[in-house]
């Protein structure tokens, strides 16, 4: 499933409607909208703007809780104008602080009996019996028929509803049959939102049914999107141009002296190849990059499968001989 949503905004006469597009195939594509991603666009009467563009679902939430005020509003000038002040937003960002703790933090001290839950089961937890109140005001619209994403089927948002529920003639409606039956098509769901709070409420309740995964940065304590349940550093930029990523392995292989060897390896190994091929002919240059590969392969499986020695064994004697095994690999020629 896709996982971004598709924004269209549209500024009237002192009342604001966002449409919120969820794609549910594999695909999002703004070629049939008038307005390209990112662009702005006014109607003939200069009353209303129109502003489409992708926005990574959660990303929003996640940007709420780590930014401040004025930050927020530079980055995200799409929602500047429907933020009512600047005490709703901290009352915000101290709202869904707190929920992204109960779903997504992995110790959860005050609430025990979610220790062992999903994250779906908290969501649930959180909102009937911890803040049954927090989403009173929410007033979200979705159109009462899934939108086909079909090159042929309007996207003028204004033009929607009027176009499902018009009696096709017989010709019209056996072209669309074919279209749909002719190959896989996605089809979208279009809300519309009355305030910021609505956004949110509804990214939040994406974010929970896509099964996204959702991890707080051991390095810098933010929370991120992540693909890998097991990942526990993100890429924003932490000291000295180096990612939270960067510092985190850093730390692995200061802690960790098998991987201490397979680094101070391969660095020897690729140091070896560049003497080699200094100078010489691309078949060479060619040999000497897959021995290289080929070493690679075998030393960081030999790597692996050492770790979990290592991390299991009961003595130090037992260490010294994982450690061993590690070097005669480690230590083996190019084989060009």
């Amino acid at each position: 499933m896709n996982t971004k949503h598709e924004i269209l905004v549209d500024y009237g006469e002192g009342s604001y409607v966002c449409k919120l597009i969820v794609y549910k195939g594999t695909t999002a594509n703004c070629s049939n909208i008038d307005v390209e991603p990112g662009a702005t666009t006014m109607n003939d009467a200069g009353k209303t703007t129109a502003n489409c563009s992708y926005i990574d679902v959660g990303s929003i939430l996640i940007d709420l809780i780590e930014l401040d005020y004025s930050e927020f509003v530079i980055e995200h000038d799409k929602f500047s104008e429907i933020i009512k002040s600047e005490e709703e937003y901290l009352q915000t960002k101290k709202l869904y602080t707190e929920l992204f703790h109960v779903c997504f933090d992995e110790g959860i001290i005050e609430y025990p009996e979610m220790k062992e839950a999903k994250v779906e089961q908290r969501y649930l937890i959180y909102l009937y019996t911890v803040n049954p109140n927090c989403f009173k005001n929410i007033n979200i619209k979705l159109y009462p028929l899934p939108i086909l994403n079909l090159p042929n089927y309007p996207r003028d948002f204004s033009m929607l509803l009027p176009h499902i529920t018009q009696n096709y003639s017989k010709e019209k409606k056996q072209r669309l049959i074919t279209e749909i039956l002719s190959s896989e098509k996605d089809y979208i769901e279009i809300y519309t939102l009355q305030s910021f709070q609505d956004y949110l409420y509804l990214d939040m309740l994406k974010l929970i049914q896509m099964q996204i995964i959702v991890k707080k940065c051991i390095c810098c304590k933010n929370y991120f999107i992540s693909k890998d349940s097991a990942e526990k550093y993100c890429d924003r930029i932490y000291k000295n141009n180096k990612t939270c990523k960067d510092v985190g392995y850093l730390l692995k292989v200061e802690n960790n002296e098998l991987l201490k060897l397979y680094n101070r390896a391969y660095k020897t190994k690729h140091s070896q190849k560049q003497r080699n091929i200094r100078n010489k002919s691309k078949t060479t240059i060619k040999k000497y990059n897959a021995a290289l590969k080929t070493w690679r392969t075998i030393a960081r499986s030999k790597l692996q499968e050492c770790t979990e020695l290592y991390e299991n064994a009961k003595s130090e004697s037992d260490k010294n001989i994982i450690v061993h095994e590690l070097e005669e690999v480690l230590n083996k020629d190019l084989e060009v």
